[in-house]
């Protein structure tokens, strides 16, 4: 039998906004310059603010679009997959 290892130890959510409110804008928030961009976020989310989506929109106006999905908190994605696949068929203009 072999050795039975420790479980790496997790970090908590206030480290990762820690994280997120630490790093420079210009590391996290720079666009390819003709990418358009979507970003759907929840708007309780205590992981990834919604003010980070609404900076990273400033960051090229003429190209990214944001979608705050109300009520829901950072996982939204998976507990709300039918709002999320809208969302990405709405924006590419999918019927």
């Amino acid at each position: 039998m072999g050795r039975v290892r420790a479980l790496p130890r997790r970090r908590s959510a206030g480290h990762a906004v820690r994280g997120v409110g630490t790093t420079p804008v210009a590391e996290w928030a720079a666009l390819a310059p003709s990418l358009p961009v979507l970003i759907i976020q929840g708007e309780r989310d205590c992981i990834t603010a919604p003010s980070a989506g609404e900076d990273l929109q400033a960051t090229a106006r003429d190209r990214a679009s944001v979608v705050t999905i109300p009520g829901v908190g950072h996982l939204f994605p998976m507990t709300h997959p039918g709002e999320v696949a809208f969302q990405v068929e709405d924006y590419l203009g999918w019927d």
